[in-house]
């Protein structure tokens, strides 16, 4: 039972990835390939609250994979980050009803923040899809640092995420892991153990 989640008669975990790491809150999104079914499951703590999620797709009805790594970028970190930089700025040049020249320490500390937001503003992301038969109905689920969104797609399960370091190893592998299961069977399953 990888992650407590129960395998039917005759299934077999082949393998396991994990493939995605929360930043924000404690937590990761495992993909479980067994000889019958393609499983990703969530499983995060935040604030107190506890979020299992489970979605998969019969094996039989996977028709290809489609994956895409890329750096995505915050909106409201840069809206954030332009903000800081003109008061930073603003505090750098102002000129004081004393007579001096502005606020220069505080002025930095605000740009030197603003720097930091921006570069924690690019975070690496994964876009993975598992296309399913036309017309079989599979839950799509979109997942970053900022949430979860639901939706119903009638071709393909996708998954967004921070990536980690096992991802790259799962691109690679496992559409040839699921066409090995799906030609071969349970004869494949010594193969990718």
């Amino acid at each position: 039972m990888p992650n407590g989640i129960a395998m039917g008669m005759g299934e077999q975990v082949v393998k396991q990835y994990k493939i995605g790491q929360y930043t924000l809150r404690q937590g990761s999104i495992d993909v479980i390939v067994t000889n019958k079914r393609v499983i990703r499951y969530e499983e995060s703590h935040w604030m107190g609250m506890q979020t299992n999620c489970i979605d998969e797709i019969n094996i039989d009805a996977v028709h290809g994979t489609s994956c895409t790594m890329m750096r995505s970028i915050s909106v409201l970190g840069l809206i954030f980050c332009l903000v800081l930089l003109i008061f930073g700025i603003s505090l750098m040049t102002v000129r004081s009803q004393f007579g001096g020249g502005g606020f220069p320490l505080p002025g930095i500390i605000c740009l030197i923040v603003a720097a930091l937001v921006l570069i924690k503003s690019f975070k690496p992301t994964l876009l993975f899809s598992l296309h399913g038969s036309v017309g079989g109905p599979a839950l799509e689920t979109n997942v970053n640092v900022l949430g979860r969104l639901f939706g119903k797609n009638y071709s393909s399960v996708v998954f967004q995420f921070k990536p980690t370091n096992e991802t790259t190893v799962m691109l690679k592998e496992i559409g040839a892991c699921i066409y090995d299961l799906k030609v071969l069977g349970d004869k494949a399953i010594d193969k990718w153990k």
